[in-house]
């Protein structure tokens, strides 16, 4: 079973490639990484996979999802993955579930969100193999009780400065940092795929022009071999979106008006007039991975977007 291989170097992460490690290892049977779409996830999962070949000894295995369809092509689509040949007369669910039942291995299933229905194989596959471990990377979680998720964060500003130095220099070799990328980081919260595509603007434009031309139509134009949807920020945004309710994304919307965060009594006022249900729409943005979640435990929680995203929602208003 062979890895992709990264195109790129790991910027940062440190801390959570050493967690994730350490949970697979020790007995997490089943870890979704979850995050807005463009976070790195999939860069991550990837690190990790490659650093834990060692470890299971019937090796690790990395199955690609964002180019299937439909959920119900994910059960061939892993057992080609791990050379899991179709037993006649059974289903592959059953021909993956009896394969896996003895194997000791690491299976990293990446881009699960638009294959969500496929929920229950890995239920199954889970319950079905007690050596084996899943790593799963989502925009949402999968809902299952094996399932141990583990939110990842956008880039500190550091390793964002220097992620968007390495990708600059892809383009521009002689590329430097200055103080206009050390801004443009920040605009942009650190998000990979968001530093990614305004890197890929100094081969025409300064970092001083791409900070006073920084808008979402600005990140567009990504690597031609990622899938339509990661290719533009806007796209990647729009995926989500639509997978949101009228009301959700009536929330959605009415949440951007607050630049430094809220409580949920806040977004309940600023839906009460037209009587959305605040509640339940804050809990599927969560889930979604469109807002997150502040707490010190002592205040009342507080949910935020990411700057980018809250420049989406605005002008949905």
């Amino acid at each position: 079973m062979s890895l992709p291989k990264p195109a790129y170097p790991l910027v940062g992460r440190t801390r959570e490639l050493s967690e994730l490690k350490r949970m697979l290892s020790n007995g997490c049977r089943l870890v979704t990484l979850t995050a807005t779409g463009g976070s790195g996830k999939s860069r991550l999962a990837l690190e990790v996979t490659r650093s834990l070949a060692e470890r299971f000894r019937d090796g690790v295995a990395f199955v690609e999802l964002a180019p299937l369809e439909e959920a119900g092509v994910v059960p061939a689509a892993v057992a080609q993955e791990l050379g899991i040949a179709q037993m006649p007369g059974l289903p592959v669910e059953q021909t993956l579930a009896d394969a896996l039942s003895e194997r000791e291995l690491l299976v990293c299933l990446d881009n699960f969100e638009h294959v969500l229905e496929a929920a229950p194989l890995v239920r199954d596959l889970v319950a079905a193999a007690p050596c084996a471990r899943f790593l799963v990377t989502s925009r949402t979680p999968l809902h299952l009780s094996a399932e141990q998720e583990y939110p990842l964060a956008p880039l500190p500003p550091s390793d964002a400065l220097e992620f968007f130095t390495l990708r600059a220099q892809a383009h521009n070799p002689s590329f430097q940092a200055n103080a206009a990328v050390e801004q443009i980081c920040r605009r942009l919260d650190g998000l990979p795929l968001a530093l990614e595509l305004a890197a890929a603007r100094t081969r025409l434009l300064s970092p001083a022009q791409i900070l006073d031309r920084l808008q979402l139509a600005l990140l567009s134009g990504g690597p031609q071999d990622l899938p339509d949807r990661h290719r533009t920020l806007t796209a990647t945004i729009d995926w989500s979106y639509r997978t949101l309710t009228k009301e959700e994304q009536k929330v959605f919307a009415r949440m951007s008006v607050f630049s430094g965060g809220c409580t949920l009594d806040a977004v309940e006022a600023v839906c009460a007039p037209d009587e959305l249900d605040a509640f339940g729409g804050v809990g599927s943005l969560l889930d979604k991975s469109l807002i997150r979640r502040r707490d010190d435990g002592v205040l009342e929680p507080r949910f935020w977007m990411l700057e980018t995203l809250r420049e989406y929602a605005a002008a949905r208003l």
